[in-house]
């Protein structure tokens, strides 16, 4: 049977009042892919290197966090981009955060550092590589990252995960697929479907944040 993600009643949970002070003020561009993030099921961004796309993923996703609207985040990334970490010392655990970094790294520089380290300590933010989604019903927030990594046998099984109270936010860039058969990447096809399906946008993410990212 599926699991459900969530551990806790939202309803047990003290929502706050006002806005979530973030440490980055985001653009107007940021501001509207946060908007479709929060009025969809799914959304694609998608976008060259350093276009934040996973930046105002994870911003949107502790902003629900925070207003205690979901009760986890769930980061995914593809096997595909996970096959040099074998190398590196430590635990398949410390393996995983060494190459999850950069998505840390992000939260780090939008919010308190010891808060988001309490919550993965907690498993309240949740990094795994994407073959562990199975058994799993998303009723909170998953966000795919590379997902142009992701086959078009893995986006299905994905999708298929998506439970009713749940968001799926997939970031990547068709311009960087490393799988050995381009044709097989199920983003591109994803990031097509938008205007045909309900509860479902895509974004490109223009403007580039490199920079500061």
């Amino acid at each position: 049977f599926p699991v459900t993600i969530s551990a806790q009643s939202i309803a047990e949970r003290k929502k706050p009042k006002g806005e979530i002070k973030f440490k980055i003020t985001l653009t107007e561009e940021q501001k509207e892919a946060k908007r479709l993030i929060y009025e969809n099921k799914v959304v694609a961004l998608h976008g060259v290197a350093g276009t934040s796309k996973t930046f105002v993923a994870t911003n949107a996703a502790l902003n629900l966090y925070f207003k205690k609207e979901i009760n986890k985040i769930i980061i995914l990334r593809p096997a595909v981009a996970l096959e040099d970490i074998g190398f590196l010392k430590g635990s398949a655990e410390d393996k995983l955060k060494y190459y999850f970094l950069p998505i840390i790294h992000n939260m780090y520089q939008m919010y308190d550092k010891v808060k988001i380290d309490k919550m993965i300590a907690e498993k309240d933010i949740e990094i795994m590589p994407l073959g562990f989604i199975q058994g799993i019903t998303v009723d909170d927030f998953l966000i795919v990252d590379e997902a142009e990594n992701v086959t078009k046998l893995q986006m299905k099984m994905i999708l298929s995960r998506l439970g009713k109270r749940g968001k799926m936010v997939f970031t990547g860039d068709t311009g960087q697929v490393a799988l050995k058969d381009y044709e097989k990447s199920g983003f591109k096809k994803l990031i097509d479907l938008d205007g045909r399906i309900e509860n479902f946008k895509s974004l490109e993410m223009l403007a580039n944040y490199r920079d500061w990212e």
